[in-house]
């Protein structure tokens, strides 16, 4: 059996303990990771996250040690303020330069740092300061909405977007060991979002949010206006750039009337891509696109820059999410000599249909929790009767192939 029970990513958070406002970010760091399990947001990455913080009132000793083993890839998140600059004794920066020894092309990636400057005097605690490591200036942004979205989303969804990365970039390192590890850092390319609108009504808005990624981020996007050179057709080109891309539909009034937006949704759901749709419906439609359901939806108040900031960073979820479902499972399918088909969202009609397409029919599909409906199973073991659908729970406990 293949080892596919192993975790891709573990996270651990280290902070002072005297520091309250450290913790409090600790705290919003662990419940984003680990999963939001709320009615409208379901669990959604489930990473293991753990703290490390020095024992309050035992001065010289640092946090314990981290356990490198547990997952493939770990991450060390380290909050830095006032509190640790003037309390941090050896023991604390024992421990940074420890986690700062063991990054990089030491271990070609495997282990990851990321220090997060509260305030400017934090930022060069230790051997942070002593090797010129660069640190999330998290003490520079502005918090013009706190409760819409603040600095602590920012600081989650900067995590998230430099964790997607780093995943690929160790994931990719761990299959070409011959290669240099900065090479291969220079090889892999930021994630790239493809932002699908309606000319008629979505375009004003996306421009907005294409220029909002462009000044936070270093995101790449495609957006057809500024992104397809002219005398080039347009399916072929859209097809690969979607191949490539986490899929954010601007959904307004006018977008499943778009005859390139519904074949645009339907690339993503053939090349089973990351999608979020951003529900902007004022008056409503005359027929919703039933291919457009099945993905997370969420409803933001505008084009502010708290609500697009909001948009990118409920995306980038569904990129991590998606990189961890399918390294999670990659061996399992690999093993399976092609019985067993795995999907990062459940199953839905149209999944079915491209595999008819192809003449293949799977002993199993695979899915993340929770388990499909009673209606949902009818309806797919109509068009698949002798296919089954397990979650991955629900495989575990049946015993995998």
């Amino acid at each position: 059996m293949s080892d596919w029970k192993r975790r891709p990513l573990r996270l651990y958070v280290s902070f002072h303990p005297r520091s309250r406002g450290a913790s409090a970010i600790a705290q919003d760091i662990g419940h984003s990771f680990r999963g939001r399990r709320t009615a409208g947001n379901p669990d959604i990455l489930g990473v293991p996250v753990e703290f490390r913080s020095e024992p309050v009132g035992i001065a010289d000793d640092g946090p314990g040690a981290i356990d490198v083993t547990g997952a493939e890839h770990t991450g060390v998140i380290l909050l830095l303020d006032d509190t640790l600059a003037a309390e941090g004794k050896d023991g604390w920066k024992t421990f940074v330069r420890d986690v700062v020894d063991r990054t990089e092309d030491v271990s070609r990636g495997s282990v990851t740092v990321y220090p997060v400057a509260l305030t400017l005097r934090g930022r060069d605690f230790g051997a942070l300061g002593e090797e010129g490591i660069n640190a999330i200036r998290y003490y520079d942004w502005d918090e013009t909405d706190r409760a819409s979205y603040s600095r602590t989303d920012r600081l989650i969804a900067t995590l998230t977007r430099q964790l997607c990365d780093d995943l690929r970039i160790n994931w990719i390192a761990q299959d070409k060991p011959g290669v240099e590890f900065r090479l291969v850092e220079r090889t892999v390319p930021k994630v790239k979002i493809f932002l699908s609108h309606a000319k008629t009504d979505g375009e004003e808005f996306t421009k907005r949010l294409r220029m909002r990624i462009h000044e936070q981020t270093d995101l790449a996007t495609f957006f057809d206006v500024n992104s397809l050179p002219p005398g080039r057709r347009f399916a072929p080109r859209f097809r690969d750039e979607i191949n490539e891309s986490a899929f954010l539909a601007v959904h307004t009034d006018e977008y499943s009337s778009s005859e390139w937006c519904c074949r645009e949704v339907l690339y993503a759901k053939e090349l089973a891509r990351p999608i979020l749709v951003v529900n902007l419906l004022e008056k409503g439609e005359v027929r919703a696109f039933p291919y457009l359901g099945n993905v997370p939806v969420i409803r933001i108040g505008g084009a502010g820059n708290q609500h697009l900031d909001r948009a990118v960073a409920r995306l980038l979820d569904e990129v991590m999410r998606d990189l961890l479902w399918h390294r999670t499972v990659n061996e399992l399918i690999r093993d399976s000599g092609g019985r067993i088909r795995a999907y990062a969202r459940r199953p839905e009609a149209t999944d079915i249909a491209y595999l008819l397409a192809q003449n293949v029919s799977p002993e199993l599909i695979v899915y993340p929790d929770p388990p499909l409906s009673t209606a949902e199973l009818e309806l797919l073991q109509a068009l698949l009767p002798d296919t089954e659908y397990l979650t991955l729970t629900q495989l575990e406990a049946h015993g995998a192939p």
